[in-house]
């Protein structure tokens, strides 16, 4: 029961750092199962490094403890990052290569920016399911780098959910989106949360926040508040 029952991550003592300068320090926080959380704090509160931290981006400075439910000590992270998915407006700019919308879903089966081989057919037939899903099929032949900024966060999510991820990480998923292309993607989250996947997303503006997410990490002074 005491496995079944641990968080999906918990960090104890966690220090963050960023080009060898500390963001984060102290960090205490439990991600339990099936609970959605939002991250907030000004712009330069280290919101985007904790999400690529969580994601398995970079390794936590030494002395604090992670543990990641299912993964032993020692396990490459490579594995925790087959069951979580990052999406931010900064891969938006990532992707200056000239691919297709369903090149760019298949990419996030390979956890790669653009293809070094064509798309299989078990992978062509995964990512258009996840298009569909993101309601944006139609888009699957058209070149990424032509799709609105609208349309280019949803196909980024559409990639992000091409491998069913257990946990999404969201840095800002509504910045500099428009009326319409907010109202789309929320109600993206808002059917992915419903169907199962884990939230923890970046919000600098409550108004961000989907309903869903009820819990908050404040970032403040270089230290993580839970709400």
């Amino acid at each position: 029961a005491r496995a079944v029952d641990s968080p999906l991550l918990r960090l104890r003592g966690v220090d963050l750092y960023r080009d060898y300068r500390p963001v984060l320090r102290d960090v205490n926080w439990d991600i339990e199962r099936g609970v959605h959380w939002a991250v907030v704090g000004p712009n330069g509160s280290g919101k985007s490094t904790l999400l690529r931290f969580v994601y398995g981006e970079f390794p936590a400075a030494l002395g604090g403890l992670v543990e990641r439910h299912g993964h032993p000590p020692g396990t490459h992270l490579e594995e925790w990052r087959r069951r979580a998915a990052f999406v931010s407006p900064e891969l938006q700019a990532d992707y200056r290569d000239r691919v297709t919308v369903l090149e760019l879903v298949v990419s996030g089966l390979r956890s790669s920016i653009g293809l070094d081989a064509p798309p299989t057919r078990a992978e062509v037939r995964c990512a258009r399911a996840a298009l569909r899903r993101a309601g944006a099929l139609a888009w699957a032949g058209r070149a990424f780098h032509e799709l609105s900024y609208g349309q280019r966060r949803i196909a980024l999510l559409a990639r992000a959910l091409v491998g069913e991820p257990e946990l999404l990480l969201l840095d800002e998923p509504l910045t500099g989106l428009d009326t319409h292309w907010r109202e789309r993607v929320r109600a993206l989250l808002q059917a992915v949360a419903g169907e199962g996947t884990q939230l923890v997303m970046a919000v600098h503006h409550a108004s961000d926040r989907l309903r869903e997410v009820r819990h908050v990490l404040r970032l403040r002074d270089g230290r993580a508040v839970p709400d």
